[in-house]
């Protein structure tokens, strides 16, 4: 591993990432909270926009109402993976919430995670009940063990 790509401190190997530098529980929901007020704000942003702007927010019709929903979560679930897939490739494991609680995800070996792993932790992440698995297996969530990564604290 060169220097540039690691994102764990040197004397951690791939022996003692195991639970030697896991976020604890307290991070993980920092993360959370940021990212999702993050997603909420966008979404709600770009739902008002496109209804404001499509005749369905003058309509009365209970079938357009249903329209309006639809399109709501659509956007809501674009913009959730988008933003994750977005921040954690382009921030080398990173998102604003994790850059504000000073955590990130790494692979197992401690480098920044693949764009595979990316894409299997955020599809995960819609697993029902997924986010009480913070409390099981020593903090380590599903979509990390499923993904094979890991959300460490960092020493910037």
């Amino acid at each position: 591993m060169d220097n540039q790509t690691t994102i764990l401190d040197e004397s951690l190997s791939n022996e003692t990432l195991g639970n030697h530098n896991i976020a604890p529980a307290g991070k993980r929901f920092i993360n959370y909270l940021l990212d999702t007020i993050i997603i909420y704000l966008v979404q709600s942003t770009l739902s008002g926009v496109l209804i404001a702007n499509s005749d369905l927010g003058n309509v009365q019709d209970t079938s357009a109402s249903f329209g309006i929903i639809i399109q709501y979560y659509a956007i809501g679930f674009a913009c959730f993976f988008l933003y994750f897939v977005i921040c954690e490739v382009a921030f080398k494991g990173k998102t604003i919430g994790k850059m504000a609680s000073r955590t990130a995800v790494v692979s197992m070996d401690g480098t920044p995670p693949s764009v595979s792993q990316v894409l299997i932790r955020t599809i995960c992440r819609i697993i029902p009940f997924e986010f009480i698995s913070v409390w099981t297996n020593n903090g380590v969530m599903w979509h990390d063990s499923l993904a094979k990564t890991r959300v460490v604290r960092i020493n910037e």
